[in-house]
């Protein structure tokens, strides 16, 4: 299961957390363009490939928390 591409137009949502939910694929970029958001739970999910360079820029400002475990190449 991925995430749904309609979480993007969530332009008002802080919070989302999406802990344990046996995600799979790549993570969406969709994820750095929402506005508002400050915390994103992604532990326990099995995500390939790598954190977009846009999430990590924004955790990096503190902009975001991001929370994950479990990224397998």
């Amino acid at each position: 299961m991925q995430i749904a591409t309609s979480v993007s137009n969530l332009k008002s949502i802080m919070f989302l957390d999406l802990s344990y939910n046996n995600l799979t694929g790549p993570l969406p970029e969709f994820l750095a363009q929402l506005p508002n958001l400050k915390m994103l739970n992604l532990t326990g999910n099995k995500f390939t490939g790598s954190v977009p360079d846009t999430l990590l820029e924004k955790s990096k400002n503190g902009k975001l928390l991001l929370r994950f475990l479990f990224f397998f190449n």
